[in-house]
């Protein structure tokens, strides 16, 4: 036998013990009950790991049978080992990044944390639409960046992995006090669930063009589609101004970087898609309190903050952008059953009059009474809380960490409630 052969038989069985020593993600679980994660969520992710892993280990097989069968030299061979070698890697920091994902959690304060962003979420993804299934979700805490993002449910991701389920990066500096970006993270989910991207992008892309009178300007602003709508499901289930607040927040950023334009990017320069979402909001949920959003924004980073060379191009696009929203929430799109955003996003609950008419109670504000509210109407009431002077960014941050802690132990509550009724335990799988 070759001697490169003996090398490719022992970087196969190399691979073969990486994936036989992964451990799943419920040997990660927290320690706390209440910081885990939706189990059946957990169980079907378990099975499609389960199941990419199996695939490579036959893989690995078949390759090591092909060349105790037809000995080769390791020039020819070293192509197909190096390839699946770099998919094997992949499948690792897929594997890596949802290990991490629980084992966040095993700190007491952040799973508990985490675990009432994951009821945020879900209800931010539960809307009533006939033949959607909302995924299930799993929140997890990183500093890289600000604001969050979103690997949606049924990506294919490196190595083999479908996700079966959304898994939500919250960035440190939101969690808890800008709640808010997840909900633009949910649109994300939602826009592609329902298969709303390309009616919307015609839509924008026709509207645009109607007032820049430009293809190429309104190719730009149609380029912004995903971004686009995903603020809109935000600022509907944000209740308006919460979430204008929470947007204007991820991008107090040096003015000239909201003023410029990178062609391919899908995110539209923060001086266009503020005005966008504001109007979107007034439309939505009108309410003063957007004027003195608006007013904060334009005395921090109006026109004047930047060189005309950069303020002119956005001024040009900003003009499509009340027109473009109003379009939006107009539309009647397909993958909602011929309804509009507005009217699968139950306004009244987070409606600014709703929003007084409860801060005007005694507790209100107690997280307890929060946790027993429901997610999107608690997170609204917040942010109106604390726009409207109520609460200082300190009592803010207290009592919505506070109030998630609320939601992840009366969600574990209810499941052991469930556990006592004779309700069949969920055996999580293993390879």
């Amino acid at each position: 036998m070759l001697e490169s052969d003996n090398w490719l038989r022992e970087r196969l069985a190399e691979l073969e013990a990486r994936l036989k020593m992964f451990r799943l993600p419920s040997a990660s679980l927290p320690a706390v009950p209440a910081a885990g994660v939706d189990v059946g969520g957990l169980r079907s992710l378990e099975a499609s790991a389960g199941k990419a892993i199996a695939a490579m280990r036959d893989r690995i097989r078949r390759m090591s049978d092909r060349i105790a069968v037809q000995p080769q030299s390791l020039r020819s061979a070293n192509m197909d080992l190096t390839l699946l070698q770099i998919q094997v890697d992949g499948l690792f920091q897929t594997l890596d990044i949802i290990v991490d994902a629980i084992t966040l959690r095993a700190d007491t304060e952040t799973g508990l944390l985490l675990a009432g962003s994951d009821r945020v979420v879900a209800a931010a993804l539960d809307r009533k639409i006939p033949g959607y299934a909302p995924p299930a979700v799993i929140t997890y805490l990183e500093s890289g960046s600000r604001g969050g993002a979103i690997t949606r449910a049924r990506t294919r991701l490196p190595g083999g992995i479908v996700l079966p389920l959304a898994l939500v990066r919250v960035s440190t500096e939101s969690l808890p006090t800008r709640l808010s970006s997840m909900l633009h993270e949910a649109g994300h989910q939602l826009s592609a669930d329902l298969d709303m991207l390309t009616e919307a992008e015609a839509l924008i892309r026709e509207t645009a063009l109607s007032i820049l009178r430009d293809p190429d300007s309104a190719a730009l602003f149609s380029s912004w589609t995903s971004e686009l709508l995903a603020d809109a499901w935000g600022t509907a289930l944000g209740g308006g101004a919460p979430a204008i607040d929470g947007l204007q927040r991820v991008l107090s950023i040096p003015a000239p970087l909201l003023y410029a334009i990178r062609r391919g990017d899908p995110h539209p320069p923060g001086a266009v898609r503020v005005p966008f979402s504001l109007a979107m909001a007034r439309h939505l949920h009108p309410d003063p309190l957007l004027d003195r959003l608006a007013m904060r924004f334009a005395e921090t980073f109006g026109p004047w903050s930047v060189a005309p060379a950069l303020a002119q191009p956005i001024a040009r696009l900003a003009a499509a952008a009340a027109p473009v929203a109003r379009a939006l929430l107009a539309h009647r799109f397909r993958g909602l059953g011929q309804q509009t955003i507005a009217q699968v996003c139950d306004l009244g609950d987070v409606s600014p009059r709703k929003a007084r008419l409860l801060l005007a109670q005694d507790e209100a504000l107690h997280p307890e009474t929060l946790a027993r509210r429901k997610p999107l109407q608690a997170l609204a009431l917040l942010g109106y809380a604390r726009i409207g002077g109520r609460l200082t960014p300190a009592m803010h941050d207290l009592h919505a960490r506070k109030w998630l802690q609320a939601m992840a132990r009366d969600r574990f509550r209810s499941h052991e409630v469930g556990r006592a009724h004779n309700q069949p335990e969920l055996i999580l799988t293993s390879l």
